[in-house]
């Protein structure tokens, strides 16, 4: 149960990983290889990786100081994939051990959101006469905005659905805290997909860096690709919300959430979500054409890993889109089948993590 836990923590290093390669790559690609990051924004990577792994030892902390209650209480929060790794102070044992891995917990918490927030903040304000962010390196940096943006309204709606839960509420504000909750665990389903599409625009700038050098031209519908797939999830993310707070909820297989509403707002939820998946086929399909001159490098082993783990991604994620239309617009279940794709989309879950070392 607690490596259940802590593989959810584990979860947001390819979208910290993705940050810092961006903000490499736009510092290289603006100072013609010769530029450094700043010391500020190096110390900030520093601290918001220090804040991961610390979490991470924390929540394994905990299984030493737990007995009986963890051994009861956590399936519940560990079987939850959408549920953030926060561990209730109910699961420690009383005493100071359990205050001080309470106090350690919400210090590594805010040092790791606080150093992403600081990285994020020095990609938009590095403009000493470098030149702008390419439109990858800009797509890369919205994602990761959003997957961290609704990743902390995650941890706030699993700390307030545990005061929920413990029932010091009042009547309306246990319907608004569940309303909450709902929607951001909706959302939280849709920002699954941002690591492997910013890593995969990543990838695309590197191959335009080399195609044509130095400033990295790459074909007209590209730079609009990368635009719309951005736009498209934060619109189907916010569509995705609403469809939690109005809809039911059913859980599926993996214990994963499924929320049924009108067909309308499904019917925007998933045209959203179609977009931005035909804008990230379009980058895929810039990388494996050969659209550069004829002398141009020939793709490198890194390059071809990351393609064919990006496949794979892609193309579970669109058997899934597809399998989502026929259950939500059509009554269509095909049990068997969408049981296995859930099965997949779990184990396509760590490619961004292997594109991201490979990448690095």
């Amino acid at each position: 149960e607690v490596l259940s836990i802590a593989s959810r923590g584990a979860s947001c290093s390819p979208v910290m990983g993705l940050l810092f390669l961006a903000y490499r790559l736009y510092v290289l690609a603006s100072t013609k290889g010769l530029g450094e990051p700043e010391v500020w924004v190096k110390s900030c990577m520093v601290i918001a990786t220090a804040g991961l792994t610390c979490h991470l030892v924390v929540t394994f902390a905990v299984m030493f100081r737990t007995g009986k209650i963890m051994k009861n209480s956590m399936p519940g929060n560990a079987s939850k994939l959408q549920d953030y790794p926060w561990l209730d102070s109910k699961f420690l044992k009383e005493g100071w051990a359990g205050i001080s891995l309470q106090v350690i917990q919400i210090f590594s918490v805010v040092c790791m959101y606080g150093g992403i927030a600081a990285v994020a903040l020095g990609l938009l304000v590095l403009n000493r006469g470098l030149k702008p962010a390419s439109s990858a390196v800009a797509a890369t940096g919205s994602l990761a905005a959003l997957y961290f943006s609704v990743e902390s309204l995650v941890l706030i709606a699993r700390t307030l659905e545990q005061a929920r839960a413990s029932g010091k509420m009042n009547e309306a504000r246990t319907t608004a805290v569940h309303a909450f909750h709902s929607c951001m665990l909706s959302a939280s389903q849709v920002v699954n997909k941002a690591p492997m599409l910013a890593v995969l625009f990543l990838a695309a700038r590197i191959r335009h860096l080399n195609v044509s050098p130095p400033d990295g031209r790459s074909p007209p519908y590209v730079g609009g690709a990368f635009c719309t797939a951005a736009i498209a999830m934060y619109l189907e993310t916010i569509v995705s919300g609403f469809v939690g707070i109005a809809g039911r909820d059913e859980l599926g297989y993996y214990q994963t959430h499924h929320f049924k509403a009108s067909p309308r707002l499904h019917l925007l939820q998933h045209l959203l979500g179609g977009v931005g998946l035909a804008a990230t086929v379009l980058v895929f399909h810039s990388l494996w054409w050969e659209w550069g001159p004829l002398n141009a490098p020939p793709l490198s082993p890194t390059l071809l890993g990351v393609l064919a783990l990006s496949a794979a991604f892609l193309a579970v994620n669109i058997l899934l889109w597809l399998g989502a239309i026929a259950r939500d617009l059509f009554n269509s279940k095909w049990p068997m089948l969408q049981d296995s794709l859930q099965a997949a989309s779990v184990g396509v879950a760590f490619f961004p993590l292997l594109c991201v070392l490979f990448i690095a």
